[in-house]
């Protein structure tokens, strides 16, 4: 069988989008193959169609949201700009609207030039001279989601399509050094929560202190996603969910920053901007087009 695809790396979260979904073999059992090491070697796959409205969707292997995947899924729509078939004008910021599993309705995207992209007073962002790069991000409205504290240092943030288990590493350590531990101690964790039949739950391990009203404030983060139906436990290089989670999280106990700098095991770092109303957030970051072509399944 025979598919045709882009990998992208949304802040080194390498991603595979299929254009042409499989009708004959099930997206869970594609999407292991293109993820093996012996295959395109990606940390998720996700699958691109539209609906009879034109508007690009997203479904993704286990029918979760990623909140990364959707990022890429902007770039291509307006790189190849897969509504119109005329590439869009990338000299200035544009808006789009697509679709994703695990989230009702439309979500609401931004692409625009990296250089247009990182303020001033932001710290400096690794990575950002690749070629085919831009800044792709998608608004998050704040009443969606649900937090809940497990034990000091442990909190339970569910948002549309997925959860997360946020661990502060002052009182659970990450074991970074050591994956097999560390995919133990996530399975142990979403286990004890009682995750093991959510299509997708992710365990963010972070690190950081200090954020000010009206500043910057600056986070690392080192996540584990699983996603059930690909019986799949992956130690990202990003998490996209998993950064929103954290800065819900953390503005919703104190941390009044006007924006979020959270630092992703690649280097690169993802951006959580919240509005002056304070009712939605927008949360993204650099992603780059790695290679376009056929695949065989």
């Amino acid at each position: 069988m025979e598919l045709s695809f882009y990998k992208l790396s949304p802040s080194g979260n390498s991603t595979v989008l299929v254009l042409n979904p499989p009708a004959a073999t099930p997206k869970s059992r594609a999407a292991r193959s293109m993820m093996s090491a012996f295959h395109l070697q990606a940390e998720q796959v996700g699958f691109v169609s539209s609906g009879g409205d034109g508007i690009p969707a997203l479904e993704m292997m286990g029918g979760e949201f990623c909140l990364n995947a959707t990022c890429c899924l902007a770039f291509l729509a307006a790189l190849r700009n897969l509504k119109s078939k005329q590439p869009a004008d990338l000299r200035k910021e544009l808006f789009l609207t697509l679709r994703s599993s695990g989230i009702e309705g439309t979500v609401k995207a931004r692409v625009r030039p990296q250089s247009s992209a990182v303020p001033a007073d932001w710290p400096v962002q690794s990575g950002l001279e690749y070629a085919n790069s831009l800044d792709c991000s998608v608004r998050f409205q704040l009443n969606g989601y649900s937090l809940a504290t497990f034990d000091e240092g442990m909190m339970l943030a569910r948002l549309p399509g997925i959860s997360h288990i946020l661990l502060d590493s002052a009182y659970f350590a990450c074991p970074e050094d050591n994956e097999k531990e560390m995919l133990r101690a996530a399975k142990k964790f979403i286990r004890q929560a009682g995750l093991e039949n959510e299509a997708a739950c992710g365990v963010i391990w972070h690190s950081g202190r200090g954020g000010q009203p009206g500043t910057i404030a600056e986070r690392r983060i080192v996540p584990v996603v699983y996603v059930r139906d690909t019986a799949s436990y992956v130690r990202e290089n990003a998490c996209g969910s998993g950064s929103l989670a954290l800065a819900l999280a953390l503005r919703e106990h104190g941390i009044k920053a006007k924006a979020f700098s959270l630092e992703q095991p690649s280097g690169f770092r993802l951006y959580a901007e919240f509005s002056g109303e304070g009712d939605e957030v927008w949360v993204g970051g650099p992603v780059t087009l790695l290679a376009e072509g056929s695949v065989y399944i």
